[in-house]
């Protein structure tokens, strides 16, 4: 009979069976850190940010008006004929 606390977690693995599992959770462990990290916004971004504002539809539903304001500076009034 084989005693499972003489062979611990891993079992009866080699040492190059064992090297290789703890590179590949090293590789996984690397992935999923530099995935994780996202860039934080900062006040420059919303600067460049575009925000709709304004919006409206024609009474007979045919056009779409609203401002889109990019930042804090350019504001464009936009109109668009809608479909069906």
């Amino acid at each position: 009979m084989v005693n499972p606390l003489r062979y611990g977690i891993f079992g009866r693995l080699s040492k190059y069976q064992f090297m290789r599992y703890c590179i590949l959770m090293l590789a996984i462990l690397c992935a999923t850190t530099l995935n994780a990290q996202k860039k934080i916004l900062d006040h420059s971004d919303f600067d460049i940010w575009n925000t709709i504002e304004n919006e409206s539809i024609s009474s007979d539903g045919k056009y779409l008006m609203y401002d889109l304001e990019r930042g804090e500076a350019d504001h464009f009034l936009k109109l668009h004929k809608t479909i069906g």
